[in-house]
């Protein structure tokens, strides 16, 4: 499926008059090359961050949705939220497949409806990042019209911006963070938090991108492993002694690494969240009514916090408000 949108640029008087320009916002770089002025929401932000963090060995990819509007020569876009499907996360490729794109629209729907897609995000390692070209076909298989493409760097800590045009990917030098509720993103991101997307856990580099350590220490194992064979019987069972111990070396590594992915999870959720004292005679209902002034939203906090359907938290109790 191909995301296919054609443009009907507007005038630089009428993009003055319809754009929403948020007005509370920070300036990151030198936002307006290319005539192009991009306005990313901190909360959809913080989140495609913390998902391009989550792996040094593998890529996240999704959409971005949001508001846009071109004239001839540039416009204005603002993101509101970044949808990710668990179908796109496939190695080193971003691959939109069919379940990819149902996926993605089946969440547009539930928390950004009637919201069109104004671009998309590719996130990880940066030796995973470099093959521009590909990257451009899949903006070419994938999205029509003038779109923006948002590129993070797990590795150098590095955020890109691209805005895209008739297939020429052009370099964007800053762009704006604004501030809002922003409940569509915040729900979302409950879903997450919930396990109904899972970003992909490390399972070891593809072997022609192996660092030059691994590989390095790859040629000295088999090394080992050859002089062993054509040693005596006692320096045979030392090998194998060696090897036991380093494989269970290995292991303990592999769950302190497990153990440490499974930290940063919920650091990176704790950040994207307020703290919460309740206070006596509280409810669930009335501390949502009174922070995001809906109590539509109560059984969601709940689950959230790991209560029971109609459960309320205890006088003095702590929970996590995103």
């Amino acid at each position: 499926m191909t995301e296919t949108i054609y443009e009907q640029y507007s005038t630089k008087e009428e993009i003055q008059k319809t754009f929403r320009f948020p007005s509370n916002r920070r300036q990151m770089g030198r936002p307006g090359d290319a005539g192009v002025e991009v306005f990313i929401e901190d909360y959809a932000y913080s989140y495609a961050k913390a998902l391009a963090e989550k792996s040094y060995t593998d890529c996240v990819a999704g959409v971005l949705v949001g508001e846009s509007v071109f004239d001839g020569q540039g416009g204005k876009v603002r993101v509101e939220g970044i949808l990710v499907a668990e179908a796109v996360m496939k190695r080193d490729v971003a691959c939109f497949t069919e379940e990819a794109w149902a996926e993605i629209y089946r969440d547009i729907g539930e928390y950004f409806p009637e919201v069109p897609i104004v671009g998309w995000f590719l996130g990880g390692p940066g030796f995973l990042l470099e093959d521009e070209e590909r990257q451009r076909k899949i903006q070419t298989d994938n999205f029509g019209g003038d779109k923006i493409f948002l590129r993070m760097d797990s590795m150098e800590q590095d955020v890109k911006l691209f805005f895209v045009r008739n297939g020429r990917m052009l370099p964007l030098s800053g762009y704006y963070i604004y501030y809002e509720k922003n409940e569509g993103m915040q729900r979302y991101m409950m879903k997450t938090r919930q396990g109904k997307i899972s970003v992909p856990e490390p399972t070891g580099y593809p072997e022609p991108e192996r660092r030059p350590i691994a590989r390095e220490r790859e040629e000295k194992r088999q090394g080992v492993l050859s002089g062993r064979l054509i040693a005596v019987t006692g320096g045979v069972m030392v090998c194998l002694a060696v090897l036991a111990i380093g494989a269970m070396t290995l292991q303990i590594k592999e769950r302190e690494h497990l153990r440490q992915l499974l930290n940063e999870q919920e650091q990176m959720v704790a950040s994207l969240c307020t703290a919460y004292e309740v206070k006596e005679g509280e409810t669930m209902e009335t501390i949502c009514q009174s922070v995001y002034g809906s109590e539509e939203i109560a059984d969601e906090i709940r689950k959230f916090n790991g209560l029971e359907e109609g459960e309320n938290p205890q006088t003095g109790q702590k929970i996590l408000l995103p």
